[in-house]
């Protein structure tokens, strides 16, 4: 699963980041990934989420991505009509798409 929230959150190095590893920027592509079918809700999520970034100042440099605006995220969660259990789990693994797809962001 974290897999898939690397490849969603990829980003394509620019000319002058590929050729600094020997590449061209067309070299350089996000991975193909396969989810299995209980991942596909939480991915699904993830991915309309994809607008709801939270930036922070960055200071004098670029803004920093801090996570996702979980109040659009609850918003769509709550109109699922899930269980608590439900909610728990698939919050849970939304968050874990979270950290992956940071990662990727902030490198």
């Amino acid at each position: 699963m974290k897999a898939a929230a690397e490849a969603l959150c990829w980003r394509t190095p620019t000319e002058e980041e590929a050729v600094a590893v020997g590449f061209l920027p067309e070299d350089l592509a996000p991975p193909d990934v396969s989810l299995w079918p209980e991942n596909v809700p939480a991915f699904t999520l993830f991915r309309r989420m994809q607008s709801q970034w939270v930036y922070i100042s960055g200071g004098m440099g670029p803004p920093i991505v801090s996570g996702l605006n979980y109040l659009v995220l609850f918003a769509f969660m709550d109109r699922m009509e899930l269980s608590n259990a439900e909610f728990e789990d698939l919050f849970e693994d939304v968050q874990t798409l979270e950290y992956a797809g940071l990662a990727v962001m902030r490198d």
